[in-house]
């Protein structure tokens, strides 16, 4: 057969018949052109960067339940958020978009269990309050399915999400994307990367993204993001990078959450699914500041240090609505109501410390790794975060989108949010110490 101008001549294959046995000779199939995570290959994925306290492994021999999703199947479905993701795994259930005003982290159903807690490159975040990388930031996502508190500490219960970013390669990359959400919203992407020296010591990758205009469900939606990383391996048994991320996004038209109070049922068959039925004066917005750090440090044949931490600041507000509907109409009478948020601010840290110790015992290999991580939030909100608009009169669901801003003087407090000074609201801190064996018992 040709193909790329190549001529392959394959030799029929022989057939050999021992009574009523036909036995074919063999043929043995390879590509010097495989590559893992194409659409090529099924988008198979063989390896992991790692899984909790372990490090980079072959998901053959990883004995957990995990999906790899790689960069190229997120690229080619052209995903704006990680829902999109979500709907079509088979372990994750889509839950909802973004908490209103607490970043746009997106929760995800696993075995019947919300988990909002992410983890980023391989660090723990000990709540949901946080801003996840840009999708176009994305290498690939690491979805462990089960329990997952022997690996990362408590938070998760039906499993785990872990986002793996974009890190500086060899060659050099000048990609730029121009493309179309649906309706009237547009992006644009930049992808750079490349290395400094011909010694490839230290490298760098940059990704910018921007992107504005009405949504396919009708919200309007402008998001600016950048991250940069730099990388530096002087040696063969050292690697460290330092990556600084910046997002800022508002939308318009934010969250709507339909209620059931009463002895009202949810009224799915008026509710169109994936419609933004709240006017363009409710928003989200948040803005977010974050660095990294990762370390590995091959000190000799036997012993092997990981490090890896990140501090993020993060400014978020959020407004939405609670309806309660019935026949296609919001009803009034104090049932539904609008609600206005003013700026909170969280702070999130994380690190983690892994000392790996190779030795054999007899026929057995052993990789003996101990560890520390930690993960902790701190979140802050002034005493008059929230304004309601409470709705009198009976509107329809359809109406509500041309809905006009209500005068301050019909809100509760009159409608005044944000005088007061941002004092801490909550705080979270997860700290574990692990150990594990990984063992061999043969090739």
């Amino acid at each position: 057969m040709e193909e790329d101008s190549i001529i392959y001549i394959i030799e029929k294959p022989k057939y050999q018949n021992f009574g009523n046995t036909t036995v074919l000779d063999e043929i043995s199939v390879s590509s010097s052109n495989y590559k893992n995570g194409t659409a090529d290959s099924g988008y198979l994925t063989e390896n992991i960067t790692g899984v909790g306290l372990w490090g980079k492994r072959s998901l053959q021999d990883t004995p957990y339940s995990m999906t790899v999703i790689p960069q190229e199947l997120i690229e080619n479905v052209q995903a704006k958020d990680m829902q999109q993701i979500f709907k079509m795994n088979a372990t994750t259930q889509e839950a909802a978009r973004a908490a209103y005003g607490n970043g746009d982290n997106s929760q995800v159903i696993m075995r019947g269990f919300g988990v909002a807690n992410p983890i980023i490159n391989g660090i723990s975040y000990a709540n949901g309050n946080t801003s996840i990388p840009m999708m176009q930031d994305i290498e690939r996502v690491e979805i462990i399915s089960g329990a997952t508190g022997f690996l990362y500490g408590g938070g998760r219960v039906g499993g785990a999400v872990n986002y793996i970013t974009k890190k500086p390669i060899t060659k050099d990359l000048r990609n730029i994307s121009i493309g179309s959400y649906g309706n009237e919203s547009y992006y644009t992407h930049l992808d750079l990367g490349g290395q400094f020296n011909e010694d490839n010591t230290v490298g760098y990758r940059i990704n910018g993204f921007y992107q504005d205009g009405e949504l396919p469900n009708e919200s309007e939606k402008e998001q600016k993001a950048i991250s940069l990383v730099f990388d530096w391996k002087p040696t063969d048994n050292f690697y460290t990078d330092i990556k600084y991320s910046y997002k800022d996004t508002l939308t318009k038209g934010a969250t709507t959450d339909f209620s059931t109070w009463g002895s009202e049922k949810l009224d799915r068959a008026s509710i169109t699914k994936n419609k933004s039925y709240n006017p363009d004066w409710l928003e989200s917005e948040i803005k977010s500041n974050k660095i990294e750090n990762n370390i590995r440090y091959d000190i000799n044949d036997i012993f092997t240090l990981r490090t890896n931490l990140f501090y993020e600041n993060m400014k978020h507000r959020g407004d939405y609505s609670e309806l309660v509907v019935s026949n296609g109409i919001v009803k009034g009478n104090y049932n539904s109501y609008f609600a206005r948020g003013t700026w909170s601010k969280s702070k999130n840290y994380g690190a983690n410390l892994f000392l790996d110790s190779k030795f054999d015992t007899g026929n057995i290999s052993h990789i003996l790794t101990t560890g520390y991580s930690l993960s902790s939030t701190n979140n802050y909100r002034s005493s008059d975060s929230w304004a309601y608009y409470d709705f009198i009169d009976d509107i329809s669901l359809n109406d509500l989108k041309n809905f006009a801003k209500p005068d301050d003087s019909l809100w509760r407090n009159n409608g005044i949010i944000g005088t007061q000074q941002r004092e801490l609201d909550s705080a979270t801190k997860y700290k574990n110490i692990l150990i594990g064996d990984d063992i061999v018992f043969n090739d």
